[in-house]
């Protein structure tokens, strides 16, 4: 349900912005890990607006400033069935997908590897060349991220390295033998 809810909100927000948010809340000032992550930016569509409009997107997702942001939890970010222990309230269970490659969060829209998500990079559903039912959107990590905020490695990945599931990359599942994804249709 929780996937469900995350992709929902990212077709209203392309629906409203006529493109799904960037892995990152855009700032020239501030590297890709520093930066808040696309989950800031679906928070309307998941009923936080309050929560949104409390939080100042110009700082970092660990500026003194959004910390009260870190100390909130918010459900649809947490996977129920989680067993392993989570750094903070706002910690996460899922990862945005950038596509295939060490670098892939900072290829361009029309290279072959690229997913949905980049840490600047703008798609639209007319982006997604192998078919928006083909796209997986949103996955479960293998261990809880530091929090829905973080921007950057902490809440965007791509398969590197094998084993592709619960390896290396941190996409995996508290699920035996089952990863759930939220695909982009």
């Amino acid at each position: 349900n929780n996937l469900k809810m995350m992709g929902l909100a990212m077709h209203n927000y392309h629906d409203t912005f006529n493109h799904f948010p960037r892995g990152t809340v855009e700032n020239d000032d501030l590297e890709p890990d520093e930066r808040l992550s696309w989950a800031f930016s679906i928070l309307p569509y998941i009923e936080q607006a309050n929560l949104y409009n409390e939080l100042d997107k110009e700082s970092g997702w660990e500026s003194k400033g959004n910390q009260f942001g870190v100390q909130t939890a918010v459900p649809v970010f947490q996977n129920p069935s989680q067993p392993n222990p989570r750094p903070n309230p706002s910690a996460s269970d899922y990862v945005a997908m950038a596509g295939v490659g060490e670098d892939a969060a900072t290829l361009e829209n029309n290279d072959p590897k690229a997913g949905i998500f980049g840490y600047d990079r703008v798609c639209r559903i007319r982006d997604i060349t192998d078919g928006t039912s083909n796209t997986i959107m949103i996955t479960d990590a293998s261990r809880p991220t530091p929090s829905y905020l973080a921007g950057g490695k902490a809440t965007i990945r791509g398969f590197s390295q094998s084993p592709y599931l619960n390896g290396p990359d941190g996409i995996g599942s508290p699920h035996r033998g089952v990863v759930q994804v939220v695909l982009a249709d």
